[in-house]
Order: structure tokens, then sequence, then C-alpha cells
């Protein structure tokens, strides 16, 4: 079955209390240069409409050359914590800061209570970019202090090979890539 845009807004959405998602977007992720799967994350509109647009342009590179998740690496990934990425390789910190927006209230109301969350890294309040997080456990520790914009939905044993690169320290064991990224259209 195809992954559509309209498949994914109709089954994807449950009355179970969780964030409406009115986009979804995708990786390819590579290990080592092997193909290792796609992600499929709804985004969470809503609730966290400016985080989720920033992350949806980002996926389609939409905001300008080097300004892309495709070619990014995942430069920190801690099991049962967090696979973190989002660097952006060949821009300038200056042009960064041009990208930097605040917090969400609502998306920081939203818990780290399960693994597959998607979350914005940041260092410090008000500071959002470009890097994010999958969660891969809960994280009540990091409530109220990281944007929560979605979740993956399809891909679970992709993030899972990820998170099989990772060490205590953070630094992964294998080179852990995005191929290509876009919007499920």
């Amino acid at each position: 079955m195809e992954l559509t845009h309209e498949y994914l807004v109709k089954h994807m959405n449950t009355d179970d209390g969780r964030p409406y998602m009115g986009r979804f977007v995708f990786m390819d992720i590579a290990i080592n240069n092997t193909w290792a799967g796609r992600i499929v994350s709804g985004l969470y509109t809503v609730t966290s409409p400016v985080t989720a647009e920033n992350f949806r342009s980002l996926c389609t590179g939409e905001r300008g050359e080097h300004l892309t998740y495709t070619g990014t690496h995942f430069h920190r990934i801690i099991p049962n914590f967090i696979v973190q990425g989002g660097g952006l390789e060949g821009v300038s910190w200056e042009d960064q800061q041009k990208l930097m927006f605040d917090d969400e209230p609502t998306a920081l109301a939203l818990h780290h209570d399960a693994r597959y969350i998607l979350q914005m890294a940041n260092f410090g309040p008000d500071t959002n970019i470009s890097q994010f997080c999958y969660m891969l456990a809960p994280a009540p520790h990091l409530n109220g202090h990281h944007n929560i914009f979605g979740r993956v939905v399809a891909g679970f044993e992709t993030v899972d090979r990820m998170e099989d690169a990772g060490t205590q320290g953070g630094d992964p064991t294998a080179f852990v890539y995005v191929l290509n990224s876009g919007e499920v259209l």
C-alpha cells in the first residue's frame, strides 16, 4: 500500500488524545552508505505550526541551497534516549541564526512520554533552528524545554536501526545520514 497524504490524514489521526497531524514528511536513511529505510513522520500542524512548518520546509529543501536535511548526518545517538541530527552543513552560523525561532507554548506543553516522538534540539529557550531528535524513550526531564512537533508513523524499524549505531557517549559507531527527504503528497 502506498502511503499518500490522503491515506495518512485519514488513518493516522485517531481519537486517542494525541495532536492532529496535518502534514507528513519522509527521510530516506543510509547507514555506512547502505540503505536502511524510510521514516515517515506526521507533523503537529495545529499544536506546533511554526516548528512543523520549519521542519517540513527543511525536508523539502524549498528554502534554498543547503537549507535541507538531505545530505545531513545524525551526529548524536544515545540508545534508549535520542537520535539527533539536522545540523545544516555548509551553512554559516550567521545564516543559521537568521533561521532561529522562538519556542511555541503549545509545543512546549506536550510531553516526552513515548518512543518515536519528534522534538527540536536547542541550546536554551527560544533557540530553535534545524536540529531535531527522534525520541527513543520517554524523557519527562525534557518537558517544557523542547518543542514537540510530530511523531513517526512509519519506518519504526529504521529508527531502531539508527539506534543500534548509538553509544552512551552519543558518538555514533556508524555514519548515519539522510539520503533524501521531502513531503508526502
